[in-house]
């Protein structure tokens, strides 16, 4: 595009009136010579009086550079930035196409007593991003404290700034032996950041029998107003007394109309009659069902343990493994496959994202999604050649875990009955005819079985680490590995 000349157009400037008074009725030269300089634009949520304050306040020319060249950060205003217990203002970038004016009004005196006005226009450039603070900016815990007199007069405050920030390191000594006051600013001022319409409604009307969880939860706690809803699961914690030996009332009438597999109760029944203790993901491994369904049927048959060695484990009515020895194979083991070394290599994947979590200074922006096509089942590919050869093994990874077959993801929990690992179970064998006391770290097992477990299993998972196909180095394989392949298993639901 070519860059405009120098000229000069006539608009007539009405709307100049509200801040030079009457104009004449006559058209202003507007001076065009810097229309393509580009400026960024600040909505400053205040009066400016002082504008090194101002910009002290937004961190600097470095700090308004660095959130103009990345859109997704926000502009911060700290209103006190020398006072850490501030709660800072966020800005948003959006792109604008505006004008940025500069207008000059000269009054000369004319011999006759008489002025005479000269008005100037002229652009400085174009607004192509503006920063907007569109945020409540009144909410601020200032550290002070109250002092009362007396009964009818007014309180009055004092800051306890002082006391609470040390200004140079050599008084930091001298700072930590003196008592200061106890001053705890809120974690989160509000919910919403932006004010946003509030419709008023009447209260809600709830059917009889309703039981407010407000009622029930001490006042200085805040929670959901919403009863909790019953899926007629019994939770046992690990210090109980009695376990269940059946369903809760009412539980069998309501769950079966939901389930539309009449023979899917009886399946896991005989599941639960070969191995009293199963996880969700070994049920659905075994009876080939969807883990939505599971939820209406495992309450008709096991109780869920939520703390100790059986904790988030589906354990059948009547059966308390606290009494039985033989229930430590029953036994869960936290497995996490460690970060550091040659273990970047591994192709497992996260159970949640880290991008969920978003920071006050990030924003989000929506981006329009992308049609794509999936090829995959048009032609008999590689990819759908290795899904119909897929072992049984590689099925069974999200519950069993097997030294040459990589984990689904980086954090599993395993039974140690499905830890198909001898050393692992000549450990777990150990103190056959020793078990004395049942431990809620350890169960019935030897002390710190959990922790040696996970060595064992480490150490064995590097063994077969895939390091070297990631890399393009070669790894020698050990005697063991020189006997079976490895493995890389598809990637299944959550745990």
């Amino acid at each position: 595009m070519a860059t405009p000349k120098k000229m000069e157009k006539s608009y007539r400037m009405s709307s100049l009136s509200d801040c030079f008074g009457n104009l004449p009725n006559e058209s202003v030269p507007i001076n065009t010579d810097k229309l393509t300089r580009k400026v960024v634009c600040i909505e400053y949520p205040g009066i400016i009086k002082n504008v090194s304050r101002a910009m002290e306040t937004l961190g600097g020319l470095e700090e308004i550079n660095k959130r103009y060249v990345d859109s997704n950060q926000r502009l911060e205003l700290r209103w006190r930035p020398a006072d850490p217990y501030c709660k800072s203002s966020y800005g948003d970038s959006s792109n604008t196409n505006n004008l940025l004016f500069r207008f000059k009004r000269r009054k000369r005196k004319k011999l006759d007593g008489s002025y005479d006005y000269e008005h100037k226009v002229e652009i400085l450039g174009i607004v192509k991003v503006t920063f907007r603070f569109q945020g409540m900016v009144d909410f601020q815990y200032l550290p002070m404290i109250s002092h009362s007199t007396g009964e009818n007069e007014a309180k009055t405050f004092s800051s306890i700034f002082d006391k609470l920030v040390v200004k140079s390191p050599e008084d930091v000594k001298d700072w930590l032996k003196v008592d200061v006051p106890l001053f705890l600013p809120p974690i989160i001022f509000s919910r919403m950041d932006t004010p946003m319409e509030y419709l008023y409604r009447s209260e809600m009307q709830h059917r009889s029998g309703f039981v407010n969880p407000q009622d029930q939860r001490p006042s200085h706690l805040i929670g959901t107003a919403r009863q909790r809803r019953s899926r007629h699961t019994i939770f046992v914690n690990f210090e109980d007394k009695t376990i269940p030996s059946e369903s809760m009332s009412g539980a069998e009438a309501t769950l079966r109309a939901k389930v539309k597999n009449p023979n899917l109760e009886q399946k896991l029944r005989e599941l639960f009659d070969q191995k009293p203790i199963w996880s969700r993901n070994g049920i659905c491994g075994a009876i080939e069902c969807r883990r939505d369904t599971l939820k209406y049927v495992l309450p008709l048959v096991a109780y869920y343990f939520i703390t100790g060695p059986w904790r988030s484990l589906w354990v059948k009515f009547g059966y308390d493994p606290r009494k039985d020895p033989a229930a430590k194979k029953y036994q869960i083991v936290d497995f996490r496959v460690r970060q550091r070394g040659g273990n970047a290599g591994f192709d497992i994947k996260a159970k949640r994202s880290t991008f969920s979590y978003k920071l006050p200074t990030v924003i989000t922006k929506q981006t329009g999604q992308v049609a794509t096509i999936n090829r995959s089942g048009l032609l008999p590919g590689k990819d759908q050649r290795e899904t119909t050869t897929r072992t049984k093994e590689e099925a069974e990874s999200t519950y069993k875990f097997r030294a040459h077959i990589l984990p689904p993801f980086r954090q599993m929990f395993y039974q140690i009955c499905d830890i198909v690992d001898d050393d692992v179970q000549s450990l777990l064998n150990q103190n056959n005819g020793q078990e004395t006391v049942c431990d809620e770290k350890d169960g019935w097992c030897m002390k710190d079985m959990n922790d040696k477990c996970r060595e064992i299993m480490y150490h064995k998972l590097n063994t077969y680490s895939p390091v070297g196909e990631n890399t393009g180095k070669k790894v020698p394989k050990s005697k063991e590995t020189c006997e079976t392949d490895i493995h890389f298993p598809c990637q299944f639901g959550r745990q």
